[in-house]
Order: C-alpha cells, then sequence, then structure tokens
C-alpha cells in the first residue's frame, strides 16, 4: 500500500483546467444540438428570425465555453489544491493500492 502525501499545485491546475476545458466543450456541443432543435421549432411559428439568433449564439458558445469553463477550473485547481494538501497532511495522507499486473 503506498500513501499519497502531496499533489504538485500547478499540475492539479493544469489537469482542472483540461478536464474543464472538455467538460464545457461537451456542454457546449449539447447546448448547440438543443439551440439547433429549439430555433427549427421556432422558425416554423409566425417570427421566423429568432431560430437563426439563437443558431449563431449557439455557434459562439462553441468557442466561449470551453475557454471560459477552462479558466475557472485551472484557478479552482489553484485554490483548492493547496488545501487538499493540507487535508492530507492532518490526516496523514491518503492510502492507495496499486497492483502491478503482468501483461
Amino acid at each position: 500500500m503506498l500513501k499519497l502525501k502531496k499533489i504538485g499545485v500547478l499540475k492539479m491546475a493544469l489537469f482542472s483546467g483540461l478536464f474543464s476545458f472538455f467538460i464545457g466543450f461537451i456542454s457546449a456541443i449539447l447546448m448547440w444540438i438543443l439551440m439547433g432543435i429549439l430555433s427549427g421549432y421556432m422558425m416554423s411559428g409566425i417570427e421566423g428570425t429568432g431560430g437563426f439568433i439563437s443558431i449563431g449564439f449557439s455557434m459562439m458558445n462553441l468557442i466561449i465555453f470551453p475557454f471560459v469553463y477552462g479558466i475557472i477550473g485551472f484557478i479552482a485547481g489553484l485554490i483548492f489544491t493547496p488545501i487538499m494538501n493540507l487535508i492530507f497532511k492532518i490526516i496523514k495522507g491518503l492510502d492507495i493500492l496499486i497492483e502491478e499486473c503482468e501483461a
């Protein structure tokens, strides 16, 4: 059994930022699909211009959302990793069981 006592702050912030970037990208794609469906519904009504606005807005989200989520995730990693390291120090590490397998 191994014990995890500390996590590198910058590495964790980079991981958190990249993970959040991909979560933002996936949520932007889902929002884009939803907006496409809703804009098709709006275009079938009397006021057809609302559909084009929502498609343009959701395409803009494909670019903006991942970067905003990534920046927020990076900052959260910078803030919470030292707190996590402090908790590891208080509880004397985190037990990790790693098993080696033969290929």
